[in-house]
């Protein structure tokens, strides 16, 4: 189901902090819950590695782009012949554990997987356990997950915390209280390595013990391609839609005007006719993000620009040995 971020999540004032105060009595059943709930899952292995790209937060955090970077870094460093994606599917229609085809509308599949399989092979399975069997059956040699990180079902050998300096971890408080999945030490807990996106400029990074490797990167926006002669209508549907806009705005792109929609929002015909419309009465172009792009029917594509984006990490040698040295038992039998 599409979401819109609630706001007092990440605000910090008076009405804010009452709704979280009058909420916190129902996040304490939420944590309740989600803790016996993770104590009944028995996780269950699989021959191949696993690697766990994960958050605490609710979407937004950047885990698709560092599932992608992962990859990369694996396919070129050679560390494995045959990598997977292995994704839920949000939003799929059709969640049965398969390999996707880009010839499958992206509302059978969900969005982000249609992303991942310009990379490599995905796997969508609300069973993760199921779909690391299929990978591992299919001659594939390693399971990259895109989220996943509250799953128990699935033993995982790397886990990855993702994190966004940006946003961080919000106001602190679990669901409905707060944007947290899981109390941030429950989270922290079971982490491997942190993976810091941007500037930390809320301080998450205080809640990282030390013997836990951080790996810091930054999302880079691939504009060459892009008129910025050229006025924009910039929309998108995702959880901090602010964050769309602001890398437009630092890539100097021309947005006179922007529309927000809510995570994963599925467009209409009528939706993406009234864009249209309006950016013609405007003078402008269509500008969104691949995410959204790949919801957006064929016939809409010609007008409609988007803006690539690719994770950078500031060592990637660094992490690159992390990797090696975590998986060393399944590296030296590839």
């Amino acid at each position: 189901m599409p979401f819109k971020t609630p706001k007092f999540w990440y605000k910090k004032n008076t009405m804010s902090t009452f709704i979280k105060s009058a909420l916190k009595p129902i996040a304490s059943l939420y944590q309740i819950g989600h803790r016996i709930h993770s104590k009944s899952q028995k996780p269950q292995k699989v021959k191949i590695p696993v690697i766990c790209i994960g958050n605490i937060t609710t979407g937004g955090s950047g885990k698709t782009p560092t599932a992608i970077a992962i990859n990369k870094i694996i396919t070129e460093n050679k560390l494995f012949n045959n990598p997977c994606f292995l994704t839920r599917g949000y939003g799929a229609k059709n969640q049965s554990t398969r390999f996707i085809s880009v010839h499958e509308p992206t509302h059978e599949t969900g969005d982000e997987p249609k992303i991942l399989l310009n990379h490599s092979k995905t796997i969508i399975s609300k069973n993760r356990h199921e779909g690391a069997r299929l990978a591992q059956g299919s001659d594939h040699d390693i399971v990259i997950m895109d989220d996943g990180f509250q799953n128990n079902t699935l033993y995982k050998n790397v886990s990855l915390l993702v994190v966004d300096g940006n946003t961080g971890f919000g106001n602190e408080c679990t669901l409905p209280a707060g944007p947290l999945r899981e109390p941030i030490k429950d989270g922290i807990h079971k982490t491997n390595a942190v993976i810091l996106i941007g500037d930390d400029i809320n301080g998450c990074l205080t809640n990282i013990p030390s013997e836990k490797p951080i790996f810091k990167a930054t999302i880079k926006a691939k504009s060459d391609k892009i008129d910025v002669s050229q006025k924009y209508l910039a929309f998108c549907g995702l959880a901090h839609p602010s964050k769309f806009f602001s890398t437009l705005n630092t890539s100097n792109i021309n947005v006179i005007e922007h529309k927000e929609f809510a995570d994963h929002h599925p467009y209409t015909q009528n939706e993406l006719d009234q864009l249209v419309e309006r950016a013609k009465k405007i003078g402008a172009k269509l500008i969104t993000t691949e995410k959204d792009f790949v919801k957006i029917p064929p016939k809409f594509h010609d007008n409609i620009q988007t803006l690539p984006i690719e994770l950078k990490f500031d060592d990637e040698k660094q992490l690159t040995e992390f990797l090696k040295s975590s998986l060393s038992g399944y590296i030296e039998n590839t």
